[in-house]
């Protein structure tokens, strides 16, 4: 467990302002991001170290600027973290803080300045009160102090620019240690670019629920990724598949692929629930001494050599991480496999081919 982990969860569903429309998916995206936060292959987080703020449904009778979330309950909760790491001095450059914004967001009015920031509004912002949670100022306030060894903001909110409205740090006043900072590191991945905007639907393979879409291809990235020789999942990797896939996630009619700034060096590793999908290799006949199985990939390269008569030494798996793990039974190999087209052929049987992804399947040589 990564006991030394914590995270931070916002979602705001219900404003007082009747400008900001009610959302739906904030709720579900904080479950399925806690969800994932809990899991032992995922950010194997411990329960009492995370920490949820988000709306009440119906929300509770009080004046519009009293509407909950609101700034200060964050930084209440940001602030006393912020104090309790940095009275842990060297100690404290580990572990990983997980900060998650869903709902109603905006960023800086200067789009042609480029910077990699955004905000949440707050459930009593209004036309005229600018009330807000500068997310990314929290991560850079985490990642300058530094707090942990790792931060990662998860922003799934528009980043529209309003005229009236300017990002005003938090109340958090920790000045930056260069020297220990220089190996802290931090990832932010924003649901739309600059200027963009957020969008949430129906899920169909999630029971039809409403979701943010980038909280649904995080997950779904997170998901599906291939995992490294540790059974990890990059943060470039995670990037990658997040932006090639993202129209075929979200559909013909997806909006602008959003931003992930990865750090300038070094990798972030998160947990990989990809374990491939199950194959069944059936041997009908006994097959001769020295027998092999052979599985290569759509670029005809070998995936893995294994012996088709048990003899463990004779063999060979490749590097390309396409072969997971694999297990003998009685004239059976089981395997489980990455995503991909497959061709396989036996010393003595017939060639063809293995589509995953799939359900279970049994091929018989």
């Amino acid at each position: 467990m990564a006991a030394g982990d914590f995270a931070i969860l916002v979602g705001i569903s219900i404003y007082a302002d009747a400008q900001y429309s009610k959302l739906d998916g904030p709720p579900n995206d904080i479950a399925l991001i806690k969800q994932w936060l809990l899991e032992k292959a995922g950010g194997d987080v411990p329960e009492k170290n995370i920490i949820v703020i988000e709306s009440t449904n119906p929300p509770t009778i009080v004046p519009p600027y009293g509407m909950s979330p609101r700034k200060e309950e964050f930084e209440a909760i940001f602030n006393k973290l912020v104090a309790d790491r940095m009275a842990l001095r060297e100690a404290r450059l580990n572990g990983r803080l997980y900060l998650y914004f869903s709902g109603h967001g905006f960023c800086n009015r200067d789009i042609e300045r480029g910077d990699s920031e955004a905000a949440l509004h707050t459930a009593n912002a209004t036309k005229y009160i600018n009330e807000h949670m500068f997310g990314t100022f929290y991560a850079r306030t985490a990642k300058g102090g530094p707090l942990f060894k790792e931060t990662v903001l998860i922003m799934d909110c528009c980043r529209s620019s309003e005229i009236n409205r300017k990002l005003l740090p938090g109340t958090s006043t920790v000045t930056p240690d260069e020297t220990l900072s220089a190996h802290a590191q931090l990832m932010a991945i924003y649901a739309a670019p600059k200027g963009g905007l957020a969008q949430e639907r129906k899920i169909k393979e999630r029971e039809d629920k409403v979701y943010g879409l980038l909280t649904h291809a995080l997950i779904k990235a997170l998901d599906e990724a291939r995992p490294n020789g540790n059974n990890q999942i990059t943060g470039s990797a995670l990037k990658d598949l997040m932006l090639q896939s993202w129209e075929t996630v979200c559909g013909p009619d997806a909006p602008a692929r959003p931003e992930i700034f990865l750090p300038p060096s070094g990798e972030l590793l998160f947990g990989a629930r990809n374990t491939g999908t199950p194959v069944t290799i059936q041997f009908n006949n006994p097959q001769p001494v020295g027998a092999m199985f052979t599985l290569r990939n759509s670029k005809l390269e070998k995936v893995a050599d294994l012996s088709a008569t048990g003899n463990a030494g004779d063999d060979l798996v490749g590097k390309d991480g396409s072969l997971l793990s694999y297990a003998r039974q009685a004239n059976q190999l089981v395997l489980r496999l990455q995503p991909g087209l497959y061709e396989y052929s036996a010393t003595s049987g017939p060639r063809g081919t293995i589509k995953i992804p799939g359900e279970a399947q049994i091929v018989t040589v």
